[in-house]
């Protein structure tokens, strides 16, 4: 049995993430559900999100960052209270709403 203690999220991440401070809105229900929220930190591979309130999301999302008139499917990585961490689709295509 190993002694280390575990890695954080933030030390397993492959890329390092850029601070950002970009309002956001994360889609889900096949576009019927929008929150809104606040994206923290940002990478090629995914982003930090914080809300305004928790909320129970499913692990598909769709993350709409109006500044950069961007889309990116989405894959929640990580929950904490009112922060997810997520990961960009391997296969993903940023698109305009």
């Amino acid at each position: 049995m190993s002694t280390q203690p575990e890695k954080s999220y933030d030390q397993k991440r492959n890329k390092v993430r850029q601070r950002a401070l970009l309002s956001g809105k994360i889609y889900f229900n096949n576009r019927a559900s929008v929150f809104d929220c606040l994206v923290r930190d940002m990478s090629l591979d995914g982003a930090r999100l914080v809300l305004t309130d928790p909320i129970s999301t499913p692990d598909a999302i769709d993350l709409y960052i109006p500044q950069k008139e961007q889309t990116f499917s989405a894959r929640v990585a990580w929950r904490n209270g009112v922060e997810l961490g997520v990961e960009f689709a391997q296969d993903r295509k940023s698109t305009r709403l």
